[in-house]
Parts: structure tokens; C-alpha cells; sequence
């Protein structure tokens, strides 16, 4: 978003899953394209075991001249927005204590190929929220999800890059999986299952067949329900079967 609201791109090249519903087969393309860019690439991500204190932290490597390009466009407006995003972030308040200064003057003492990850997110931010792009607003979020830049939103880039064919052939291999395993605890459950749920066992059945064995011994007696017994589950009532 930053990339294309300051005019920055990098030449990039994507995959893209077309489907074709005619023949229900899907071919993969590689298409070159210009990606608005600041040039940030993916470095880690930490994600804590309780999140009492922190949340999910994606951490990027950006270029240092990038940086530096940032901080003129800060210093552009006489830091004006990075003082107040400081100012928000450090200062001290019940339940939080800074580690770092909340006045800018102490920030602009050392140079900034000194500033840590936490200081360059904060100038990140604040030359973000310069350009009308807050991270902390819904409508940012929408657009970054759903609306176009460059080419398409985040939205749109991940449903273009998975091969969802491949999805769902595995997913329904791993549901055979689990079915088989309900089977082992469950029979008379998974038995019932099934008889409700043809659609979704022939799914289960096509990718695994081996399925169907563990029902031979249940074929034709399913346990007896009452027919005008309302399914406690989908809410329609059982047909009789014998």
C-alpha cells in the first residue's frame, strides 16, 4: 500500500490458477508484473504461547536506503506525525512501561542506522499515517484486503495462488482419514453419518475407497430410529430404515 501510494515498485513475477470449468482442470501461469513495493521482505514471525502481554509480531528486512528514503519524508513535515505515533506508542501508562522515549528530540540524538526493529516499525508507521494509510483503521484493512492496488488485493492474490483442486482433493483425503478413524471408536455413529450425508461420503469414498469396507458389516442395519424423531443435528426427521 505504501509502495504504490508513494509511486515505489520492484519487477516481480507471480502464479496464477486459472480455472477452466469447462474441462474442470486448472493450469498453472507464470506472469511478470510490476509489485508496488517499499521492498520489505519476509524475515520471521513470533507468535506467544498466551497473548497476556504481546500479540502475533511479523518481523521484515527492509533496505536501509529505503529507510532513510522514509525518514526524509518525515522529515519533510518536520516529524510532526512520527513525534505523535512516538508519543502513542511509549508512553508510560498503567498497565505498560516504555522502554523507550516518548520525546522525539531523544530519538533524533543517534543516527538512524542505529534505530532498532521497534524504532524503524514506529517510522514505518508514522510515514504510513502521513500518507492516509493508518494500520490501525478498519477501512485500511478493507482496503488492503479487497480493493486493488497495484493489480489486486491480498484477498484476491491468495485465491489466485492456491491450487484449489489440489485443496480439496487432499482435504477430502484427510477427512477419509478421520472418517476411518470414527469408524474404529464409532461404527453405529459413523454408520448414521453416512446414510445422512451421501453428498459428502461419495466425496470421501472417490478419494479413498477403502472406506466402504469398514461399513460391509453395517450395510442394511442401521440402528432403528424413530421416524417422526426430530435429527437433533440438521433439524429433519429420520426416515424409518431397516
Amino acid at each position: 500500500m505504501l509502495g504504490e501510494t508513494l509511486g515505489y515498485a520492484v519487477k516481480d513475477t507471480r502464479k496464477r490458477w486459472q480455472w477452466n470449468a469447462e474441462t474442470k482442470t486448472s493450469t498453472n501461469i507464470d506472469e511478470e508484473y510490476l509489485r508496488p513495493s517499499i521492498r520489505a521482505t519476509f524475515e520471521s514471525m513470533d507468535s506467544p504461547r498466551e497473548y497476556n502481554f504481546t500479540t502475533d509480531r511479523l518481523y521484515a528486512n527492509i533496505p536501509f536506503a529505503m529507510m532513510q528514503l522514509l525518514f526524509r519524508k518525515s522529515r519533510a513535515e518536520k516529524h510532526a506525525t512520527l513525534a505523535a505515533v512516538i508519543a502513542e506508542r511509549f508512553t508510560s501508562r498503567s498497565g505498560f512501561i516504555s522502554h523507550y522515549s516518548r520525546h522525539l528530540a531523544e530519538w533524533l540524538e543517534k543516527p538512524l542506522s542505529d534505530w532498532d526493529h521497534n524504532e524503524l516499525g514506529t517510522l514505518l508507521i508514522a510515514v504510513m499515517r502521513l500518507n492516509g494509510i493508518d494500520p490501525d483503521d478498519s477501512d485500511t484493512r478493507e482496503r488492503l484486503y479487497y480493493d486493488t492496488f497495484g493489480d489486486e488485493g491480498a484477498y484476491q492474490a491468495w485465491e489466485s495462488a492456491v491450487d484449489w483442486p489440489r485443496f480439496e482433493s487432499k482435504r477430502a483425503e484427510m477427512r477419509a482419514e478421520k472418517l476411518a478413524e470414527w469408524c474404529e471408536s464409532d461404527l453405529d455413529g459413523a454408520a448414521i453419518w453416512r446414510a445422512n450425508h451421501a453428498d459428502d461420503y461419495a466425496v470421501l469414498l472417490a478419494a479413498d475407497p477403502t472406506i466402504s469396507a469398514v461399513f460391509a458389516e453395517h450395510d442394511g442395519s442401521l440402528p432403528y430410529r424413530c421416524p417422526e424423531t426430530v435429527d437433533l443435528f440438521t433439524g429433519t426427521q429420520w426416515e424409518s430404515r431397516s
